[in-house]
C-alpha cells in the first residue's frame, strides 16, 4: 500500500520526519519496504520570458531570452506556439533530467546555440500534453524550483499491510494509525453535499437477493456530467500512488477508494436497463464482458450485479464493459457495497481477475464507512465534472452491523505481555484506537472495536494493540522460567517410530503430503472410507487441486508420485503415515490415521549381479509382511474378498486379522491408472494404523529350544489359476496333529507341463515333535497324509 505524506497531512498531523515515521510504524507491525521521493524535478526552475525574436535561420523557431532570477538568463530556442513576454514557464538547465530519463544539454541548431530548453508537460511528466509549452501561474517566482511551485514534491511510502488490517488499506486508515501512535489528532474530511430534485430513489432501485454475499449496497446518482480529464492535484495523486489516470469520473473513484479504502463503481445510468440493479449470483447466465474487454465465463455461484436484463458487473472485481462510462455518459449511478471478502476471492483467483478493488474487498472493508464513502465521492463528482447530486441515497442493509463487546482484563494483559501496565494506561491506549471502553470492577474492561477493526474479535486480539501501542521496545526482556525435562514417548509415539524405522527398511522412503487433495482423486480413490460415506469439502479452498480433505493418503503419494516420474525418477518406493477424513452427512467427521505406500518402476536389486526387475505384487505383499513381522503382528490372512474399487481386482488382496479388514494392497485398477500419465503399472497399499496399534507389539511368551531337529519337505500341487495359496496355509493350519511347524510358498509355475487355466503352487513344509525325533517313516507319513488332507479339502492335485 504506497501512502502519501502530502495526503496524510490532510488528516493527520505529522511532526515526524519520515525516517522517523517509518521507525515507529514499523514497530507498530506496519513495516514500511521502501521511501520514494515523487515530484521533484532537478535542474528545472520557472524562468519568464523577458525577450522573444525570430532565429535568424528559421522561420518557425523563436528565440528566447528568458530569466530565471539569481541563477542567470538563458537563450532557449522553442518552436512552440503561443509563447509571449511575461510569460512563466518550465526552464530546464543544460544536465537536468527529463521525465522520459533523457537529459537536456546545449546544443547548437541552425547555427544558434539553445542553452536550455523550456518543457511541456509530458515532458516533465505530469500528463500526456506535448503540443505545447507548460504555463505557470502569473506570480510564479523565477529561478524557483518548479516542485516548489507547482507543489508536486511529495514522499511516498510503501507500507507492507498484513492481511488482517484490511482498514489499512487507505490513507484514512493509515492517518487514523499514526494518531494512534503518536497521540496527535484525527481529522477526517466530511463530505460537503448540496443535493437537488428528485431523490435518488425515483431514478433507481436496488434489490440484495444474496444477503449471505453482500451485505450492504449504496447507491447513489450524480446527473449533468462532463467527462474530461482530471486536475493536475488529482493526477499527481493518483499517479504517485501507482494508478494511471483515466477520466475524472474514473479517478474520483480510485481516489475515494485510496482515500477512505472503499471501491467504488461508476455505472452510466442510461445504460442501466430497467432503472434496477439486483445484486445475486450469477445462475443461469452464461458470460460478462468486463472493462478490460474480455469475456468472461461465469460459474452459478459468482456474484454478480444485474440491470433487468445481464449482469452488469463482477461485485467486487470489475465493472461490466455494457455498462461503462464514455465519453458521453451524462449521470452517473455510483455504487459503493461491502462484499463477502471470501466470495470476491473466489471469483477473482477463478478468472484470474486482481483488481485494486478486489484486493480491498478480499481483506474486508468497514460495511459502516459505506454510505460516507458514496458521499465523499458524489461531493468530488459535482466539484470535478460538473455534476448534480440527486437527494438521498438508496441504502439496502439487510442485518445491521452490530458492535461486539469483548472483555479484556488488566491482570491477564500484563500476564501475556510482563507488564506492570496500571489499567488507566491500558484503557487509554485502546481508546486512542476508537475502542469504546466501559471500566468495570477489578481491572476489567467491556472493549467495544469499530467497525473497521474487524480483526478485533478476542481478548488476545486486545492485548496485543496494548503492546503495540505501548511499545515492544518498552517491554523488559525476560527469559521465561521453565522446567525443562525431555518428553515422554507414549506408546503411540514408540509405534509410530517403529513403523517408519521398518518401512525405511523395506527401502521405501517417508513423504509428508499436503493435507488438502482435490475431489477428482477423492472420487477415484476411497481408500478405508466405509460405504456410504463421502469427503469432507473445504468451505474456502486455495485451489481447486486442494479443495477437500482426503479420504485416502494415497492420493497425495499419487500426486508426488507422478511428480517425481515427471522430473525423471525411474524407480519409486515410498509411503505416508497421515490422516483421512470422511463424513456421513452429519456435522462432526470421521478422522482415522492410516500408513500409505507406492512402489513403481524397478525394483531394489536382490544383490550384485542380479538382473533388475518391475516392483510386483510379491514386492508390495512383502513390504507390509515385513513390517507385521516387525511388529510381531501374527495370524494374518490375506484374501481376495472386498478387494476395494480403485485396485485391480485379479491383482490385489485384503489384509485380514480374526475377521478384521486392516487394510488392502495390490495394482491400481486399469481406469485409475490411466488418469495419469504413469507408463509402468503402480502397486500401493494402504493399512488402518489404529486397528493395526490394537493388535501390534503382543507381550513376548520365551520358551526353551527344542532339542528335537526340524524335518523338511517339499510339495507341489496343482490348482485352478482362481485358487488362493492362502487356502494351503488355513487347511493346515486347521491340522495340528500333522505336526507342521511352518510353511512357506517358495514357487508359482504356469506352463507346460501343466494344463492351461491351471498353475503349480510349491511349498516348503517343516514338520517337528516337541517330545522326539521324528524318524523317516513318521514324516514320511505325516507328509502323505497332509497331502492327502490337501486333495479331498481343496480339490487340488499333487504335482509328481
Amino acid at each position: 500500500m504506497k501512502v502519501s505524506l502530502g495526503w496524510l497531512e490532510e488528516l493527520v498531523a505529522v511532526e515526524l520526519s519520515p525516517e522517523e515515521l517509518v521507525e515507529r510504524l514499523t514497530m507498530a507491525g506496519l513495516p514500511v519496504d521502501a521511501i520514494e521521493r515523487h515530484g521533484t524535478f532537478s535542474g528545472i526552475v520557472a524562468g519568464e520570458i523577458v525577450a522573444l525574436e525570430p532565429h535568424p535561420n528559421a522561420d518557425r523557431l523563436s528565440l528566447c531570452t528568458i530569466d530565471a532570477a539569481s541563477r542567470g538568463r538563458l537563450r532557449v530556442i522553442s518552436g512552440a506556439p503561443g509563447l509571449a513576454v511575461g510569460q512563466r514557464v518550465p526552464l530546464a538547465f543544460p544536465g537536468a533530467r527529463l521525465a522520459d530519463g533523457s537529459a537536456v544539454e546545449a546544443v547548437e541548431i541552425r547555427g544558434v546555440t539553445s542553452e536550455g530548453a523550456v518543457l511541456s508537460e509530458k515532458e516533465i511528466g505530469l500528463s500526456e500534453v506535448a503540443s505545447t509549452v507548460m504555463r505557470l501561474a502569473p506570480d510564479a517566482p523565477a529561478g524557483s524550483d518548479l516542485a516548489d511551485v507547482l507543489g508536486t514534491a511529495d514522499t511516498v511510502l510503501d507500507v507492507d499491510v498484513t492481511p488482517n488490517r484490511g482498514d489499512c488499506l487507505s490513507i484514512l486508515g493509515i492517518a487514523r494509525e499514526i494518531a494512534a501512535i503518536t497521540g496527535t489528532r484525527l481529522r477526517p474530511k466530511r463530505a460537503r453535499l448540496a443535493e437537488t430534485a428528485p431523490p435518488t430513489g425515483d431514478r433507481i432501485a436496488v434489490a440484495i437477493e444474496a444477503p449471505d454475499l453482500c451485505r450492504r449496497y449504496v447507491a447513489r446518482v450524480i446527473a449533468g456530467i462532463r467527462v474530461a480529464g482530471s486536475p493536475r492535484w488529482m493526477r499527481l495523486r493518483l499517479e504517485a500512488l501507482g494508478v494511471r489516470s483515466i477520466n475524472n469520473v474514473v479517478d474520483v473513484t480510485n481516489y475515494v477508494m485510496l482515500e477512505r479504502g472503499q471501491p467504488l463503481h461508476a455505472f452510466d445510468l442510461d445504460r442501466v436497463s430497467g432503472a434496477r440493479l439486483v445484486v445475486r449470483r450469477a445462475g443461469a447466465d452464461r458470460t460478462i464482458r468486463t472493462l478490460d474487454g474480455v469475456e468472461h465465463a461465469l460459474d452459478p455461484d459468482d456474484l454478480v450485479i444485474a440491470d433487468a436484463e445481464r449482469p452488469v458487473a463482477l461485485a467486487g472485481v470489475m465493472g461490466g464493459a455494457d455498462s461503462a462510462v464514455g465519453d458521453a455518459t451524462r449521470d452517473v449511478l455510483l455504487e459503493a457495497a461491502h462484499f463477502l471478502p471470501a466470495a470476491v476471492r473466489r471469483t477473482s483467483r477463478r478468472l484470474g481477475l486482481r483488481s485494486e478493488a478486489s484486493y480491498r474487498f478480499e481483506r474486508s472493508v468497514d460495511v459502516e464507512g459505506v454510505p460516507s464513502a458514496a458521499d465523499r465521492a458524489a461531493e468530488l463528482f459535482a466539484r470535478l465534472a460538473g455534476g448534480r447530486v440527486l437527494a438521498g441515497h438508496v441504502d439496502v442493509y439487510p442485518e445491521p452491523w452490530r458492535p461486539v463487546e469483548v472483555s479484556v482484563r488488566a491482570t491477564r494483559v500484563n500476564a501475556l505481555l510482563g507488564t506492570g501496565l496500571a489499567p488507566g494506561e491500558i484503557a487509554h491506549s485502546l481508546r486512542r484506537l476508537n475502542v469504546r471502553v466501559a471500566t468495570g470492577g477489578r481491572g476489567v474492561f467491556a472493549c467495544t472495536p469499530p467497525s473497521y477493526r474487524g480483526d478485533l474479535a478476542r481478548e488476545a486480539d486486545f492485548v496485543e494493540e496494548v503492546a503495540r501501542l505501548y511499545g515492544y521496545g518498552a517491554i523488559a526482556e525476560t527469559l521465561p522460567r521453565a522446567a525443562l525435562r525431555a518428553p515422554v514417548d507414549s506408546g503411540l509415539r514408540l509405534l509410530l517410530r517403529r513403523v517408519r524405522e521398518l518401512l525405511v527398511g523395506a527401502g521405501a522412503i517417508e513423504m509428508i503430503n499436503q493435507r488438502f487433495t482435490s475431489s477428482d482423486w477423492n472420487r477415484r480413490i476411497r481408500g478405508l472410507a466405509p460405504p456410504g460415506c463421502g469427503p469432507v469439502a473445504i468451505v474456502n479452498p486455495m485451489s481447486s487441486e486442494a479443495s477437500e480433505l482426503p479420504l485416502s493418503v494415497l492420493s497425495g503419494l499419487m500426486v508426488a508420485l507422478q511428480h517425481n516420474v515427471r522430473q525423471g525418477e525411474g524407480s519409486v518406493r515410498a509411503f505416508e503415515v497421515g490422516r483421512v477424513f470422511w463424513t456421513t452427512g452429519q456435522p462432526e467427521c470421521e478422522e482415522r490415521r492410516v500408513i500409505g505406500g507406492v512402489l513403481y518402476g524397478r525394483a531394489p536389486a536382490a544383490g550384485v549381479g542380479e538382473d533388475p526387475r518391475e516392483e510386483s505384487f510379491e514386492d508390495a505383499k512383502g513390504v507390509l509382511e515385513r513390517l507385521f513381522e516387525g511388529l510381531r503382528l501374527s495370524d494374518v490372512r490375506w484374501t481376495a474378498e472386498t478387494i476395494p474399487p480403485f485396485l485391480h481386482p485379479g491383482k490385489s488382496a485384503s489384509v485380514v486379522r480374526a475377521g478384521d479388514r486392516l487394510g488392502h494392497v495390490g495394482a491400481l485398477h486399469p481406469d485409475v491408472q490411466a488418469a495419469t500419465d504413469l507408463e509402468r503399472p503402480v502397486w500401493a497399499f494402504e493399512v488402518d494404523f489404529e486397528k493395526l496399534a490394537s493388535y501390534a507389539l503382543p507381550p513376548v511368551a520365551f520358551r526353551p529350544l527344542t532339542r528335537y531337529p526340524l524335518v523338511v519337505r517339499d510339495l507341489a500341487v496343482v490348482a485352478e489359476e482362481s485358487f488362493q495359496a492362502q487356502g494351503v496355509l488355513d487347511m493346515i493350519a486347521a491340522h495340528p496333529e500333522l505336526l507342521v511347524e511352518s510353511v512357506e510358498l517358495f514357487d508359482v509355475y504356469r506352463g507346460a507341463p501343466i494344463a492351461s487355466g491351471k498353475k503349480s503352487l510349491a511349498y516348503s513344509i517343516a514338520y517337528r515333535a516337541g517330545d522326539r525325533t521324528l524318524t523317516d517313516d513318521e514324516v514320511n507319513a505325516l507328509h502323505r497324509r497332509l497331502t492327502e488332507t490337501l486333495v479331498s479339502g481343496l480339490g487340488v492335485e499333487p504335482r509328481a
